[in-house]
């Protein structure tokens, strides 16, 4: 096993395989979990398969606005990186790199994803809308003020969903929880419309952009298994807070 960077924090090892690509998915597994994603069709997100019990989630679906064509210049993998990149066409009005990126720490794993947005027009507002769905959708929201009260006492809008495992603990499952964390920076900008029947959905960008300019948000699906408690969420997330947003992708 060979050490990589977690978090931007400290050196530790890793505890799953690297992602394998197969034509336009990558996949990658841990201990009983699959973790999958078809680079060609984000709009499907990340499929969780938790293999002990074979209950599925999707996560992290990733839907353009306006509607994009969605034909990829290039797919790769790169270590941890799960990256691809679509073009900006005649008919489309901006380009858009998505990088899913591995995450590990001992008490907990998952995946981080950077969208990243440019256009070559003089006026341009796209926005990326991020949903997840499970089996049941009791999926519970955080505010950014119980999160990180010192920094943002005052804001209402959720910095994180959770979702606690419903299926019934067996010899071959265990309880689990499912964070899905947004940067405390894309918080106040984000719109949330109202919840689908079965999970969260946020838009985040929207914003008037300029020819040429990169803009770049990231979130973070975590896995943690059992129930934590509220300061070990809160330290999952300022992991998040603290670390910076990436200059290249």
């Amino acid at each position: 096993m060979c050490p990589i960077d977690l978090f931007g924090t400290q050196r530790k090892y890793r505890l799953m395989q690297d992602w394998v690509l197969e034509g336009s998915t990558a996949t990658f597994c841990r201990e009983h979990w699959q973790i999958k994603v078809d680079g060609s069709h984000p709009q499907t997100g990340i499929c969780i398969t938790n293999r002990s019990s074979a209950v599925v989630h999707h996560l992290l679906e990733v839907h353009p606005l306006p509607q994009h064509s969605l034909v990829p210049e290039e797919i790769y993998v790169r270590e941890e990186d799960f990256i691809t990149r679509f073009s900006q066409s005649p008919q489309d009005s901006y380009s858009l790199q998505l990088n899913w990126k591995q995450l590990i720490t001992p008490t907990c794993w998952g995946v981080e994803l950077w969208v990243s947005l440019q256009t070559n027009l003089l006026d341009s507002n796209p926005q990326v809308q991020l949903s997840c769905r499970s089996p049941q959708a009791d999926w519970q929201s955080i505010s950014l003020s119980e999160l990180l009260p010192k920094e943002y006492a005052n804001e209402r809008k959720p910095g994180a969903f959770v979702y606690h495992s419903t299926e019934v603990p067996s010899a071959n499952s265990t309880e689990y929880t499912l964070l899905w964390l947004l940067a405390p920076s894309d918080v106040a900008l984000a719109q949330l419309p109202e919840n689908s029947t079965n999970g969260p959905v946020v838009q985040l960008f929207g914003q008037f952009m300029e020819k040429g300019v990169i803009r770049r948000v990231k979130v973070r699906l975590v896995v943690v298994e059992g129930r934590p408690q509220m300061q070990q969420i809160v330290s999952i997330y300022r992991d998040l807070a603290d670390s910076p947003l990436p200059l290249t992708a």
